[in-house]
């Protein structure tokens, strides 16, 4: 377990990893609110909420994380890069980034589907990952978006 204590001394702090974690508070996360790149990858005990206050973040790495959810994800309007790949992220997260602009690199999970991932209508460009179809996936997106395969 990690404690909020720590947090009070790294608030200025822009690039977290927390890599299987067995216990984060959201009050903890919440206090590094200038945080551009945050990875909570392979952490199943993080509350919901931890992300409310991390409106500054960039690129998030949520993946094989099976706490956060869908709810969590609202908050977050400047994203650049998403990795969602075995979380619980599902459609309905998407729905809510949907004001998305700069967003440059998805990694999805198979939870999301080709209905949520054609609510992306503001991006001009996408970095998708492979094992997307990225044609049928990504048809109906705005029509100048440049969608490349890494």
């Amino acid at each position: 377990m990690i404690s909020n204590n720590i947090f009070n001394f790294l608030t200025k702090l822009t690039y977290i990893k927390l890599y299987d974690i067995t216990r984060i508070t959201s009050d903890g996360l919440m206090k590094l609110s200038n945080l551009t790149r945050l990875n909570l990858c392979y952490n199943y005990n993080i509350p919901n909420n931890c992300l409310i206050n991390l409106t500054n973040l960039k690129h998030l790495n949520l993946n094989s994380n099976k706490i956060i959810t869908d709810e969590t994800l609202m908050m977050l309007t400047d994203l650049t890069s998403l990795a969602l790949s075995n979380s619980f992220i599902t459609n309905n997260g998407i729905y809510n980034l949907t004001n998305l602009k700069y967003l440059e690199y998805l990694d999805t999970s198979d939870r999301i589907t080709y209905d949520g991932l054609t609510q992306l209508t503001q991006l001009s460009v996408l970095k998708a990952y492979p094992q997307m179809e990225i044609t049928k996936k990504f048809k109906n997106l705005r029509k100048n978006c440049t969608i490349m395969c890494i």
